[in-house]
């Protein structure tokens, strides 16, 4: 992978304002609070009131 980690992560968006300011002001916080699961692959929901973590893979 580009970034050199060997596990993907996802980040999805759930804003009311999806201006790119706004997600981008969202995604800089994302990356220093959530730096760890994201090198380590996972998936975050962000909406306004709430950050959801799930480590990858997702299990059942």
């Amino acid at each position: 992978m580009i970034s050199g980690s060997e596990v993907p992560s996802v980040v999805i968006f759930r804003l009311q304002n999806m201006r790119p300011e706004t997600v981008n002001l969202y995604l800089q916080i994302l990356i220093e609070e959530h730096q760890g699961a994201l090198r380590e692959g996972a998936i975050l929901s962000v909406s306004e009131y709430r950050v959801r973590v799930r480590r990858l893979p997702v299990e059942g």
